[in-house]
């Protein structure tokens, strides 16, 4: 398949690795990190300072990279793929984002992270953080994987059939509104999440409401990351 556009969200050791792949298989590859002189920046001919000359081929835009795949989507630019490459859980920043600026507050929610940690397999549970109401999980909690696994349904390590994480985090219930982002391999060792996908779940976020819950995060077959967040509509001054 070749894409039209790929975006890939930071331009670090991984954003590189991604734009190596994508480069082969894109029309156009957007690489962006607030850091001129991040690691990708060594790869690309060129380094974009102004968005709208980076139309055509592959670029690194230096902006912050949750704010320019917000400025792009506004315009009407939607990426075939976005490649997270940030750290944290950059879904969840680009949702905050997104539900910020249509005029709402948006805050951890920490007691709907503590209903996931009864229903999510603790086998699996790798990270908590209730300050942020983040939650990792990985079938790969004593061990890294190799960068060029294929995910297959019995992990190589460990001999042992494995249940999707996507799947876990995909059946929690408890959120006003709950949408896990699949990750799929593009090629091994770079994943990417359907930005159409993105697009439409972004459009069908409630604005008419005065407060609702968000569980938003990103997954493949062996790690993931979800954020719980609560949405509150702010006071008009």
């Amino acid at each position: 398949m070749v894409y039209d556009l790929a975006l890939v969200l930071g331009g670090g050791k991984f954003g590189t690795i991604a734009f190596n792949v994508l480069v082969r298989k894109s029309r156009r590859v957007i690489v962006v990190d607030k850091d001129p002189n991040c690691h990708a920046s060594k790869a690309l001919r060129m380094v974009c300072s102004d968005p709208s000359k980076c139309e055509v081929g592959s670029r690194l835009v230096v902006e912050d990279a949750i704010n320019h795949a917000i400025k792009i989507i506004k315009a009407g630019t939607v990426p075939d793929i976005i490649v997270p490459a940030m750290p944290g859980n950059s879904m969840a920043m680009l949702f905050t984002k997104w539900v910020s600026e249509n005029g709402f507050s948006v805050e951890p929610e920490p007691e709907m992270l503590m209903k996931a940690l009864i229903e999510v397999p603790k086998d699996v549970i790798f990270q908590e953080d209730k300050s942020t109401a983040t939650l990792i999980l990985s079938h790969a909690k004593d061990f890294i994987c190799s960068p060029w696994c294929d995910e297959p349904e019995v992990c190589p390590v460990t001999g042992k059939k494995i249940e999707s994480v996507n799947s876990i985090l995909a059946r929690m219930s408890f959120c006003s509104y709950n949408k896990v982002f699949r990750s799929r391999l593009v090629e091994k060792g770079v994943g990417a999440i359907d930005g159409r996908e993105v697009y439409r779940e972004l459009l069908s976020l409630p604005t008419e409401l005065e407060k609702y819950t968000l569980c938003v995060g990103t997954a493949c077959n062996c790690h993931g990351i979800v954020n719980f967040l609560k949405v509150s509509r702010r006071a008009k001054s």
